[in-house]
């Protein structure tokens, strides 16, 4: 049953839909998915948020299968080596930053309707990806960092910014009855709970469910904080937050996760 969601590491994610693969920032993939779906008879996008090594491995650029290969990297991604790779009849390259809206130009790839690009607290894009078996958001770096100093309150501030835009576009998206009925549902969003940030943690993931209520909110970026996940989870049902939103623990890589 699709989708299919799979932990390669990090923030990075395969995630299967019927007709289409999406990998959301591939670093590495230690148990190997990638070289396992690479004999896929299913095109594939590959979604890239910036540059930061943790989030972009160039080597994505040599991935081949019998179907053209899609990049939509952002600009941060943008050099002469990366465009020259990308010259290919089997792929194609759009980079992107915020405020970007890709419709028309995904009209070759089955199942993707469009994908909105916003920005971040740190460095590149985050992304609102639309399909016809449903939406998701992978956050990339957008989180609110509060590393406790000076800086705090405008990164809260920058941090809300961004997720009121990203929440006006959703609305109107959930109005588009032109739009399939699937694709009007949050399926899934990828959000940063990183274990640097200690008692602050969760304060990015909290925030962002008071803006989208998703089937499956998945914690990313963890930094060692394999135990986060399922504290967050925790601490929701304590304070009876998160709505219909259930958190999904990605922590293994090679990780199945079951979303259906």
């Amino acid at each position: 049953m699709y989708p299919q969601l799979y932990f390669l590491d990090h923030s990075g994610f395969l995630l299967e839909l019927e007709d289409l693969i999406l990998i959301f920032d591939y670093y590495r993939d230690p148990a190997g998915l990638l070289n396992t779906y690479a004999k896929s008879s299913k095109p594939f996008v590959f979604f890239v948020s910036h540059k930061h090594a943790d989030h972009w491995n160039p080597r994505i650029m040599s991935f081949r299968n019998t179907f053209p290969v899609y990049y939509i990297l952002d600009s941060s991604c943008n050099s002469r080596l990366i465009r020259r790779a990308g010259d290919d009849s089997q792929r194609k390259l759009f980079f992107v930053g915020p405020d970007t809206v890709l419709r028309e130009e995904l009209s070759d790839i089955p199942s993707l309707l469009a994908v909105y690009v916003f920005g971040s607290t740190d460095e590149g894009s985050s992304f609102l990806v639309v399909t016809s078996a449903g939406s998701f958001i992978h956050t990339g770096d957008l989180n609110d960092w509060d590393w406790q100093d000076e800086d705090s309150e405008q990164m809260e501030a920058d941090y809300n910014a961004q997720l009121s835009l990203m929440a006006s576009s959703w609305a109107k998206i959930t109005e588009d009855h032109t739009l399939p009925a699937e694709a009007r549902k949050l399926r899934l969003a990828f959000v940063p709970v990183d274990k640097r940030l200690e008692e602050m943690a969760f304060k990015g993931a909290l925030t962002f469910l008071d803006y989208f209520q998703p089937g499956y909110l998945i914690p990313m970026h963890l930094n060692g904080g394999k135990d986060l996940p399922a504290k967050l989870a925790s601490s929701l049902a304590q304070i009876g937050r998160g709505g219909n939103s259930k958190i999904a623990e990605a922590i293994v890589p090679g990780q199945f996760i079951d979303i259906n």
